[in-house]
């Protein structure tokens, strides 16, 4: 493929990586407000009534991001069945869960602090809707299969299977970094958009360093059942340690995994700036301007 094919294909998958997140927002709000809409009219209590709502919008969620997925999957055409083959030792399971969770809580805390300043200093806060399950009940443990395995397997073949992997063609840095950008974006929350986005960095490093998506898929649904049980777990001195040693383990394996970060983001596959590029497109444009009304307007996932 010449310089020329490769530009213009490079442009179509641009605007098919970020047509499919605009896909899952017109979907998500489009349906949301219907189903909102039904469940108003049920002849049931205030109280029954929220309850379903809350079901109702995991629900929602998953229906929603796995047509976006199968959309995804005939427009993209990347082979996912390989990702599942290679296996993976314990002790890379041990290390790259621990790693990420060392990143996930570094970035949190600074992220908290500035928070704290700009909520002192200005009055202003980054703060969006956080994971509020209420007592255990039937409905929770169906939300919780969302939170826990389905969210993060359809996230992850979404955005470290199709989005990472077609992006990956052109530039393998670029691919990681705009790929959990737009994972971050997505949750159209500012302070845990930050915190995605980390995470989705590490999740990227590693799916790409071990020709995996089981590894990503593991670790992403190890993060979201640890957030679950620090909900309902009010054990602080554990957590203090548990976040400790992941941080301990996060800089041990920053400084093994110096010149294999490096290695893996040295391949080049042309000169073109395609940040420049993908930045450019309508459908990124308009991306970024729905993600800023909807983060202004306190639409959070």
């Amino acid at each position: 493929m010449n310089e020329f094919s490769l530009w213009k294909k490079c442009k179509s998958d641009f605007n098919k990586c970020t047509g499919l997140l605009l896909i899952y927002i017109f979907l998500s709000l489009v349906l949301g407000m219907g189903l909102g809409s039904f469940i108003g009219y049920l002849p049931v209590s205030f109280l029954h009534k929220l309850v379903l709502m809350m079901l109702a919008v995991y629900l929602l969620s998953l229906f929603v991001i796995v047509i976006v997925f199968l959309i995804g999957k005939a427009w993209l055409k990347v082979p996912l069945g390989k990702l599942f083959r290679n296996k993976i030792s314990c002790k890379t399971w041990g290390l790259s869960t621990s790693f990420m969770f060392g990143i996930s809580f570094f970035v949190a805390y600074f992220v908290n602090l500035v928070n704290l300043l700009l909520s002192r200093l200005f009055g202003v806060s980054m703060s969006g809707s956080s994971l509020e399950l209420g007592p255990f009940s039937f409905y929770t443990f169906l939300i919780l299969i969302y939170v826990v395995v389905l969210g993060p397997l359809f996230e992850e073949l979404l955005f470290r299977g199709l989005i990472l992997r077609t992006l990956d063609k052109y530039h393998r840095g670029f691919a990681v970094l705009v790929s959990s950008l737009l994972f971050g974006m997505l949750h159209m929350n500012l302070q845990q958009g930050i915190v995605t986005f980390a995470v989705g960095c590490v999740l990227g490093y590693v799916s790409l360093k071990y020709d995996s998506l089981l590894l990503p898929i593991g670790m992403h649904i190890a993060n979201n059942l640890v957030s679950v049980l620090v909900t309902y777990l009010s054990w602080p001195v554990l957590w203090c340690f548990f976040y400790l040693f992941c941080v301990i383990m996060m800089m041990i394996s920053l400084s093994k995994e110096e010149r294999s970060i490096h290695q893996l983001f040295q391949k080049e596959y042309c000169t073109y700036p395609y940040g420049k590029l993908f930045f450019s497109r309508w459908t990124t444009i308009l991306f970024l301007a729905v993600f800023v009304i909807m983060a202004i307007f306190g639409f959070g996932t």
